[in-house]
């Protein structure tokens, strides 16, 4: 049972590791390739900041109440989608349309596999095995994004958009693995109120804050 729980929870944060550092050094140059000016890509990348902030707050709630396995796989592909989207993009709207899903999908991911690993283990009261575990998923992930550096370096010999090609096939595919593998666990939420009234009341009081206000003001 733990060696399923850790195996899948490594596959989770090694595949988003592996994309995340294929994302990191293809994406200036993916945006200055696409024609785009310095003072555009500075407002999409602003942009996709902001939507993060924004769909960070409702993301806890609807891991909650959908499972936090499901939402990790969900916010895999979807984020999947916003990398299809940027690579094909050629203009600043649908820039715009990526950063919308990539910020969605990182929203989404953030937290998720991280709570649901940590209630898997709790359920089998084993949750001391984190104190091998997390120490050996990250030294295997710094090994794994050290040797992903140097192939990116290989493939971008072929094409500026190979690497991010692998990377959004390999979310799909994980994606899809993680979604119908293993077991959820979801949240303490009311089960009376439905989604959408947990993520309009949760919402609405995080706008009510004026904490809010300054940290969108700071990323816009």
């Amino acid at each position: 049972m733990i060696r399923k729980i850790n195996g899948l929870y490594f596959l989770i944060m090694l595949t988003y590791s592996i994309v995340d550092k294929i994302y990191g050094t293809s994406y200036m140059d993916i945006l200055y390739s696409s024609g785009l000016g310095i003072g555009l890509i500075s407002i999409v990348l602003s942009a996709e900041d902001f939507m993060t902030m924004i769909f960070e707050y409702p993301s806890g709630i609807i891991a909650d109440k959908m499972g936090r396995k499901r939402t990790t796989a969900i916010g895999m592909f979807i984020l999947a989608v916003g990398y299809l989207l940027f690579i094909i993009s050629k203009n600043f709207w649908f820039f715009v349309l990526a950063a919308f899903f990539k910020s969605l999908g990182v929203s989404l991911f953030s937290g998720s596999p991280q709570s649901w690993y940590y209630e898997e283990l709790k359920k089998i009261d084993e949750l001391k095995v984190r104190e091998k575990s997390i120490p050996l998923l990250r030294s295997l992930i710094n090994i794994v994004c050290i040797i992903v550096l140097g192939m990116c370096t290989l493939l971008f010999s072929v094409s500026n958009l190979f690497p991010m090609s692998i990377a959004i096939v390999l979310l799909i595919g994980v994606s899809l693995l993680i979604y119908i593998r293993g077991t959820d666990n979801y949240g303490n939420v009311s089960a009376e109120e439905s989604l959408l009234a947990s993520i309009f009341n949760n919402t609405k009081r995080i706008f009510s804050e004026k904490v809010f206000w300054k940290l969108a003001v700071y990323h816009s």
